[in-house]
């Protein structure tokens, strides 16, 4: 089964949120905005699966471009998208979140 990653990052945390091929959500959590920790939650979180983890997605920001490649050199594949672009996701939730922000991400 394949899964999916979304980062909903601000100053000092992101909201993560993983999901299956299916869109079903497997995991949530905060952990800091950082490529160490977040490398190193995903390695543990979603390595161990079956197809493993194909995509994590986050948007245009003021952190985006140090967590993309932070993140590519150690090996996760990371896309990141224009916040313009992702709006019209992010915005289809009734309940505008953190949380819920992170989970449409990982649906895209």
């Amino acid at each position: 089964m394949s899964i999916f990653a979304g980062l909903d990052v601000s100053d000092k945390t992101c909201h993560i949120c993983v999901v299956d091929g299916g869109g079903v959500v497997i995991r949530r959590d905060v952990v800091a905005s950082d490529p160490d920790v977040l490398a190193k939650w995903l390695g543990k979180h979603c390595s161990g699966r079956d197809g493993g983890l194909v995509r994590i997605v986050l948007e245009t920001g003021p952190l985006s471009t140090f967590l993309y490649h932070g993140l590519a050199e150690r090996g996760v594949p990371v896309v990141c998208i224009c916040a313009r672009h992702a709006k019209k996701a992010l915005s289809a939730r009734v309940n505008k979140s953190d949380v819920n922000d992170a989970e449409s991400l990982a649906q895209l």
